[in-house]
């Protein structure tokens, strides 16, 4: 059913340097492309060295193009593309100096309009392009349409990443290869060689990790289904470890629907603390501190102002979520279809 992003990398991703015109900017008295424009620059990310700058920019159509940039010349190179027909560019993240990440999308219209996501790998040139996402496989129970998101980019662990991953069993006689593992879990991949490992095993009803930034997953969301039908529930409980336990312990819970209670953004491994967003009168942010992830339940308040909507604390609270944390991509919910 997905068979255009589930083959070879460089093929069926439709990874290619294409010639084509920019998307026209429209004219101040057409407001109707106006209103239609897309945005000049729909993504951007700075290698870890500070020495190249990687961005997506419209091409014609529904089209977008990876372009890299050498600070050193300025000059824009076409590392990637693809024409929206379906495939389109979600993101990309530098994962190296020479290596980035990205995240390809397509709406697939089978029995029904499904999503598909895919994470790739390639250099910065455009070359050695590499599939990160589990590769579909016939014995598998059902399609995964979910391609995972990328969780931690490791400073330090340099073209390997923690991805978030729904592994889907597979059917059939057990053999030494056999599968039966499922649900959501994280795994570490080497986006070069592919070498893949579990650091988190799946949860069958697992809703989202949190890691500190430094490779360590520290919050685990679990979305328990409701009914006899099994459709998910309203409610997400929350649960974290110390910095060195691999014990989870509760957090709290938060309604999807009603927005309330305790909804976790980011970590913070130096203060030892997580940044979550609480209704309180108005969205506000909490700051569990270190006493909190330990035992208690020392904690501040951060109230966003009228003016600019930035982060302003009381008391010892923090005016905002610290560059080196960690906070949830924001593709990391699943959109998984049984294949038919």
């Amino acid at each position: 059913m997905y068979r255009f992003l589930c083959g070879g990398a460089a093929a069926a991703l439709a990874l290619c340097a294409f010639s084509g015109s920019a998307q026209t900017r429209a004219g101040g008295d057409d407001l109707a492309a106006a209103f239609g424009a897309r945005e000049s620059v729909e993504n951007i990310s700075l290698s870890p060295d500070g020495t190249k700058v990687a961005y997506i920019a419209p091409r014609a159509g529904q089209g977008s193009a990876l372009y890299t940039v050498n600070l050193a010349d300025g000059e824009p190179r076409v590392a990637a593309a693809v024409d929206g027909n379906p495939q389109r560019l979600g993101r990309c993240d530098w994962v190296s100096n020479d290596r980035l990440a990205c995240r390809i999308y397509a709406m697939v219209k089978a029995d029904e309009i499904t999503p598909v996501t895919r994470m790739v790998s390639l250099d910065a040139d455009g070359k050695d392009v590499k599939v990160l996402t589990q590769p579909d496989d016939l014995q598998q129970r059902y399609a995964n349409s979910y391609g995972g998101a990328i969780l931690d980019l490791q400073p330090g662990a340099e073209g390997t990443v923690l991805m978030d991953r729904w592994f889907v069993p597979e059917v059939g006689n057990k053999t030494r290869i056999f599968n039966d593992k499922e649900g959501y879990g994280v795994v570490r991949v080497d986006t070069r060689t592919l070498a893949t490992k579990i650091v988190e095993q799946p949860v069958r009803y697992g809703a989202e990790f949190l890691t500190d930034g430094h490779g360590t997953v520290r919050i685990m969301g679990v979305q328990l289904p409701k009914g006899a039908a099994g459709y998910a529930g309203e409610k997400v409980s929350y649960s974290y470890r110390t910095a060195n336990s691999n014990r989870w312990q509760p957090l709290g819970e938060y309604d999807v629907l009603s927005e309330e209670g305790v909804n976790p953004y980011a970590v913070d491994r130096a203060l030892n603390a997580v940044y979550a967003l609480k209704k309180l009168r108005r969205m506000a942010a909490r700051r569990y501190t270190a006493s909190r992830l330990t035992a208690r339940f020392a904690r501040s308040w951060c109230s966003p102002t009228r003016r600019s909507m930035s982060i302003a604390c009381s008391g010892s609270g923090a005016a905002a979520v610290p560059s080196g944390s960690a906070t949830r991509p924001r593709s990391a919910r699943r959109s998984i279809s049984t294949r038919s």
